[in-house]
């Protein structure tokens, strides 16, 4: 069963991750302008039935991306030498079952652009955090030296993620 590493013994530092505003305020943007751009139809004209469920459904994912954006920014994880916690809830490291680190990237002529996106998980828990999060590099070499010290695979994918960050892998998975 995971438990919450929120309260590590008090010879163990632990330290607060959050999304910084500056990372947020481009969602936070883009859902303002969905919003504005999707409901003025509704204030200014009468749009058609085609129209509306078009505007409804485009509505729909600005308010989404917003509510996202703004859970993104009350989110807090706690990194200790003995797991991962968000909120209530956290990730053992001796419970670590799963890592991946997936890069997508948001030009092909700009190597390094884009972002990485690291996903945990353990028995009844998954956390995924990107690298927009505040010191994600320590975020991802805590989850990469737990991984290791459990003898986890890695997928070739995640594998080479992390090297890119300066860390080498325990080895690909087995084919």
């Amino acid at each position: 069963m995971s438990t919450a590493p929120t309260d590590p013994p008090p010879d163990t530092d632990s330290t607060e991750h959050r999304y910084p505003l500056r990372a947020l305020v481009r969602d936070y943007l883009l859902a303002a302008a969905g919003l504005a751009i999707t409901l003025t139809p509704f204030v200014f004209a009468e749009p058609g039935t085609t129209a509306m469920v078009i505007l409804g459904i485009v509505a729909g994912l600005a308010g989404f991306l917003a509510l996202r954006t703004g859970r993104r920014q009350v989110a807090r994880y706690s990194l200790s030498a003995t797991g991962l916690g968000r909120g209530r809830h956290g990730l053992a490291w001796g419970d670590l079952a799963g890592v991946r680190l997936r890069h997508y990237s948001t030009r092909r002529a700009a190597p390094g652009s884009g972002w990485m996106e690291l996903r945990l998980a353990g028995p009844g828990i998954r956390i995924t955090v990107d690298s927009e999060l505040d010191d994600f590099l320590a975020v991802a070499r805590a989850a990469h030296g737990a991984a290791r010290a459990k003898g986890l695979r890695f997928d070739a994918a995640t594998e080479a993620n992390f090297r890119a960050l300066g860390l080498a892998g325990p080895g690909p998975e087995p084919a």
